[in-house]
């Protein structure tokens, strides 16, 4: 070997492209930019099959950018915004005294640095509490646009900011002055955890949703950080970098994905015929939901003596009218007696319907 020609990192990279004028389904002229992520897995062809790959990468991204949008009108290219906004709304409408925004978004779409100020602006003109949530999962190459996003927040945002991973924590306690929440996936399974989760500054925490009734009782007694359980929603069973709906209808391997994710809704049947539904989020991940969704409708209001300060409803999988009814029945439902009468039993069945499950709160797993 004479000489290096050049050093190719074989990690995964993020281009910022800048905006490019895209045209609407409706003839409405626009400005798009993007992100790419990009990992080489041929460092021949990349350095000598193409003369400026990066530029290549640049050129194709904006030919696909076209080519969707070219089939959207200007609404349906506006619409995440206007669906957070308007499930934000409908929460706020059924009695949630607090939101918890952002993170991954179930509809394949960024949420940006104005989806947030926009939450936040909303929660303010509301006087409620929100939150902002982070990705369960942040790899190196989409780290400097969390780092950004936090330091914006530390701009305006005054709530907790949830963490899901040692490694999101150390950002936020190293960029922000911003109060930190432990969230479920950090498995506060008991009070040592919460004591540790407390000595590298958490202030608050969610507890796993695979304790029962009785742990948690206990936990909470003897808990250092105010606490907040899990009462409703269709929780995750697994995040995946393999998308199924992208490998066997997205043609992925052969081109760019045809994203049809974005045009229907899809699941996994296992051999007892129970469907999980599918959800992919904007980094492409697949997000694995359970069949049946978490309620405890009829026994809310036994949290009440366990000394949790929050109880919340995971409503990202769920339609606004679906958010917009159950936050008002567990509104009504808390203030109710912790033994119903048959009439309230009544209500409190037509409420969930028959394709639910209790979690772990009556059995817990050890």
């Amino acid at each position: 070997i004479d000489k290096v020609h050049r050093k190719i990192s074989l990690k995964e990279q993020v281009y910022d492209f800048p905006p490019q004028p895209v045209i609407t389904k409706d003839n409405v002229t626009m400005q798009i930019d993007s992100v790419v992520y990009m990992k080489i897995f041929e460092p021949k062809s990349y350095t000598y099959g193409i003369e400026n790959a990066i530029n290549g990468l640049a050129n194709l991204t904006a030919t696909n950018l076209r080519s969707i949008v070219g089939e959207m009108e200007l609404d349906q290219t506006l619409s995440s915004r206007e669906v957070i906004n308007g499930k934000m709304q409908v929460a706020l409408e059924g009695g949630a005294d607090g939101i918890l925004f952002g993170g991954e978004s179930y509809a394949h779409s960024a949420i940006g640095a104005a989806e947030y100020h926009a939450a936040w602006e909303l929660a303010q003109q509301k006087s409620v509490r929100i939150d902002f949530n982070t990705p369960r999962i942040v790899k190196m190459s989409a780290q400097q646009a969390l780092e950004e996003l936090l330091q914006d927040w530390q701009e305006y945002f005054h709530g907790a900011v949830h963490v899901h991973n040692i490694g999101t924590l150390a950002l936020v306690r190293r960029l922000t002055s911003l109060p930190v929440h432990g969230d479920y996936s950090l498995v506060s399974f008991n009070v040592q955890t919460l004591k540790a989760l407390q000595g590298l500054g958490v202030a608050e925490a969610t507890l796993s949703p695979e304790l029962n009734l009785k742990q948690v009782e206990t936990i909470a007694s003897q808990s250092p950080l105010p606490l907040t359980c899990i009462v409703h929603g269709r929780l995750e069973l697994m995040v995946s970098e393999y998308c199924v709906t992208g490998s066997f209808l997205g043609n992925v391997g052969e081109q760019p994905c045809s994203q049809p994710c974005k045009r229907g809704r899809y699941g996994l049947k296992d051999r007892k015929e129970a469907m999980f539904p599918l959800a992919m989020d904007q980094y492409c991940r697949m997000h694995v939901l359970n069949s049946k969704i978490l309620s405890m409708l009829p026994h809310v209001m036994k949290f009440r003596r366990l000394e949790v300060q929050t109880l919340r409803l995971e409503a990202k999988a769920l339609s606004p009218a679906e958010i917009k009814r159950i936050t008002r029945a567990y509104s009504k439902a808390l203030s109710l007696p912790e033994k119903l009468d048959e009439a309230q039993q009544a209500w409190a069945a037509s409420e969930e319907g028959t394709e639910f499950t209790r979690g772990h709160y009556f059995r817990g797993v050890m």
